[in-house]
């Protein structure tokens, strides 16, 4: 049973969206460590809550998206997932660096851009992302915010 568990876990891990979404997430635990010991308001209980609520549904979002859309010829759908869970990763990040005093423009690490190109179809918020229009009326418009915002990496 725990040589399948470590499979599993294996294969999640192989997808680079999930490495990258990972590292994120543990850059955002430090930030976040270091502001509410700073500020003082550090609780350890709130580590485990952080855990729970980023990395965890922020990793299987994105492991979900992936192979669903591999198996349903939705190629689009992990770019499209893998940037709103960027949106809202950044956005807590740049928020625990002012909570350091750091002033960070969100010029500076392409918050703007990622912001621009999905507000328009996606409310990031505490609880998730949610879909302001349903899937059929947005489906044309992912795959071009995808490659539009790999294009301008380029």
């Amino acid at each position: 049973m725990p040589e399948q568990i470590l499979e599993v876990l294996a294969f999640v891990w192989s997808y680079p969206g999930v490495q990258f979404i990972t590292y994120h997430v543990a850059a955002n635990l430090l930030v976040a460590l270091a502001a509410a010991l700073k500020l003082g308001e550090f609780d350890p209980a709130r580590v485990w809550e952080f855990l729970t609520s980023k990395l965890a549904p922020f990793v299987m979002a994105y492991f979900g998206a992936a192979i669903f859309g591999e198996g349903a010829g939705l190629a689009w759908l992990a770019p499209v997932a893998f940037v709103a869970i960027e949106a809202a990763l950044v956005q807590d990040l740049t928020d625990n660096l002012a909570r350091l005093g750091l002033p960070v423009p969100d010029e500076v690490l392409g918050v703007a851009l990622v912001k621009e190109r999905t507000s328009e179809y996606f409310d990031v918020t505490d609880n998730g992302i949610v879909n302001k229009y349903d899937s059929k009326e947005i489906s044309d418009v992912m795959f071009a915010i995808a490659e539009s915002l790999q294009e301008h990496e380029e």
